[in-house]
């Protein structure tokens, strides 16, 4: 009881960093890749059962990684009773791989990322979808975080990193197209306005790339909010944030990506040719611009000083004229003239919108 007390409680699946000095304890053979139980939960529960000849003590944590003892996930720890009291370890680990990842992929998937990895034994044919007709399956590889971090183990040859962040991000809520409620909530050091990552993503994405220390977790969320991931393939932004976090992952320099979505994150998507309302806008009556094109290109411009409208809100609906490559040739060609003229870009803007 002495030396128990001595050990530092288990931190649940929230985690803890490596820094704290947890003692982990690991399934021998990587029979369960990336299972890790903390000293408290190896004393406690690991122990009571013949099955702890199966574990033995990890490698040293990161100071900086986070790991979370699975024996906290309550179905783990029952499956760890109930099949111990049957002495069925084999039983065991088949649960513990499905309730920990639930990860599949296409047989087209797992002939391009995993045959000839030296992973093969590490997966087997999911037969319950193989001999169904009547069934959907999501491929792993269609979840965009576990590209990134497959990805990044085939550049690092570093698979047990891929294991750790499928280990991770199976906790998690799943990054949905349509938004999660009451998520763990991630931004950058400089918590830009409308800027969010969820954990799932952090996991996989921003710890799997080495830059998970730029990110801090987002406080004041107040509950019951729903936001959409900024790094869910369905986030309007998304294909702009991504050269910008491959520069921050190449480089280990978050300045141009803090910079960009410090400016972006808090603004609308440009609606192009659509009339949208509840809106800011700039410009001239006869030519509006949007919030978007204001801020990535018109505002660099001497005819900046000269707009009508400088974030003004209509109550009608309103096109922006500036998604348009001509109409910014044009805009730029009015703003080089010398004396400045606004003719004719006003002029072709009033005829483009009869069209």
């Amino acid at each position: 009881m002495h030396f128990r007390s001595s050990i530092p409680d288990c931190k649940g699946v929230n985690g803890v960093k490596g820094r704290v000095g947890i003692k982990w304890y690991k399934v021998k053979f990587d029979e369960i890749s990336g299972f890790v139980s903390c000293q408290a939960c190896y004393e406690d529960h690991i122990l009571t059962s013949s099955f702890a000849a199966h574990l033995e003590s990890a490698p040293p944590q990161p100071a900086d990684d986070t790991w979370a003892c699975d024996m906290a996930i309550s179905f783990i720890q029952k499956e760890y009773d109930d099949k111990g009291k049957l002495n069925d370890w084999a039983s065991f680990v088949a649960e513990t791989k499905n309730g920990l990842f639930g990860l599949i992929l296409c047989a087209a998937c797992y002939c391009d990322q995993v045959i000839h990895t030296g992973e093969e034994p590490k997966w087997e044919a999911a037969r319950q979808y193989t001999q169904s007709y009547d069934t959907k399956v999501l491929c792993g590889m269609g979840i965009f975080s576990i590209g990134i971090a497959m990805a990044r183990a085939h550049e690092t040859k570093d698979f047990q990193a891929f294991w750790t962040a499928v280990h991770k991000l199976s906790r998690e809520k799943f990054c949905d197209d349509d938004g999660i409620e009451d998520g763990v909530w991630y931004t950058l050091l400089s918590d830009p306005i409308g800027f969010a990552v969820c954990a799932g993503c952090y996991v996989a994405i921003a710890e799997a790339l080495g830059v998970s220390r730029f990110f801090v977790r987002k406080q004041g969320v107040p509950p019951g909010t729903k936001w959409l991931c900024c790094f869910n393939l369905a986030h309007p932004r998304l294909k702009r944030y991504m050269p910008r976090l491959l520069e921050m992952y190449f480089t280990l320099d978050p300045t141009s990506f803090d910079r960009f979505v410090s400016v972006h994150a808090s603004i609308p998507v440009c609606g192009r040719d659509e009339n949208v309302k509840n809106r800011h806008w700039c410009g001239w009556f006869d030519c509006t611009i949007c919030p978007e094109c204001y801020a990535e290109f018109a505002h660099h411009s001497p005819l900046a000083a000269k707009m009508e409208l400088k974030s003004t809100f209509p109550e009608d609906s309103t096109m922006c004229e500036m998604y348009s490559a001509r109409m910014r040739t044009l805009y730029k060609e009015c703003s080089e003239a010398s004396p400045l003229d606004l003719g004719p870009l006003l002029t072709y803007s009033v005829q483009r919108r009869m069209v």
